[in-house]
């Protein structure tokens, strides 16, 4: 009966750092899942900001040329 309470404890006692484990992993890829998803965000905004203006500048640059 001992041998099982101990066992028990045991059991218990894995059980809760399994948890632990497990909620320190989801955080940790919670974590770099939005900080890499905000990077990434914020280098296609970037991007696509710069394309944009390059092409808005590209366009107007011929459309001048065209005009002359």
């Amino acid at each position: 009966m001992r041998w099982f309470c101990v066992h028990r404890d045991w059991w218990w006692l894995r059980n809760y750092w399994g948890l632990v484990y497990w909620y320190w992993w989801r955080k940790r890829l919670i974590d770099w899942g939005l900080v890499y998803w905000y990077w990434w965000r914020k280098r296609l905004i970037d991007w696509g900001l710069v394309y944009w203006y390059w092409w808005r500048k590209r366009l107007i640059d011929w459309g001048l040329v065209f005009w002359d």
